[in-house]
């Protein structure tokens, strides 16, 4: 091959022509390697919004795949500021036809949610993976972040079809403001406590009246019957 590629370029007296001609050659080359894998990508849609505390909002995990690829299944792993949002529903899409795992903790403010394709299939086109209802909980910027390292197969990953090697290249994470604030419990706690405070109030001074006046009453009739048996006796 290199033999013939110098004989061909010493045809060419002219340094132009040498130059295009091996232009040419090594732009072959390059067509025929096989190209490199097509990228994919994991994203939040919508990537930001704001909402109330109490509020919900709908974020959906879209998948994104190049023209040409194919993918066996995907997992996306996400965390979330379990102080300002909590997860209310997860719906799994229709992107595939199985989901193995697909959970939430708002303890841990974790998601995760993995699909796969049958045996011997593949998904060939982008499309919602998941949808995620959160709820606003207290006022702030929350942000919605995908656990992905470029090259770790241990998180978000997408499974090229055929190899198992993870195309996923780049994400878009979401960044939430939510606005008020967290009162609810204070101000549920404080009705609470003052209402049972005052029905307590008006109730038990009625209860105490009634119980001494029955005491009374069977008291005299205690008595009563007492004093017309001791002048039965006396009788």
């Amino acid at each position: 091959m290199t033999a013939q590629r110098i004989s061909l370029l010493h045809c060419f007296p002219s340094t132009l022509l040498r130059a295009s001609i091996a232009s040419l050659l090594v732009g072959g080359i390059f067509l025929l390697t096989p190209s490199a894998a097509l990228a994919a990508a994991l994203q939040l849609s919508p990537p930001g919004g704001t909402l109330d505390v109490n509020e919900t909002m709908v974020v959906k995990i879209n998948l994104s795949l190049a023209s040409g690829e194919s993918v066996s299944g995907v997992d996306a792993e996400l965390t979330f500021d379990k102080n300002k949002l909590q997860v209310t529903t997860i719906e799994e899409g229709t992107l595939f036809p199985t989901y193995p795992v697909s959970i939430y903790s708002n303890t841990e403010g974790t998601i995760a949610v993995s699909g796969i394709a049958q045996t011997g299939s593949f998904v060939d086109a982008g499309g919602t993976l998941a949808t995620v209802t959160f709820t606003g909980k207290a006022g702030g910027t929350a942000t919605v972040v995908f656990d992905f390292s470029s090259g770790s197969t241990t998180d978000s990953n997408v499974a090229q079809s055929g190899t198992d090697s993870d195309l996923l290249e780049s994400v878009i994470n979401g960044s939430y403001t939510v606005t008020g604030s967290s009162s609810g419990s204070d101000s549920g706690s404080g009705g609470v406590g003052g209402g049972s405070d005052t029905d307590a109030g008006t109730g038990l001074p009625t209860t105490g009246n009634q119980e001494t006046t029955l005491v009374l009453f069977l008291g005299g009739l205690l008595i009563l019957g007492v004093g017309s048996v001791w002048r039965f006796l006396r009788a």
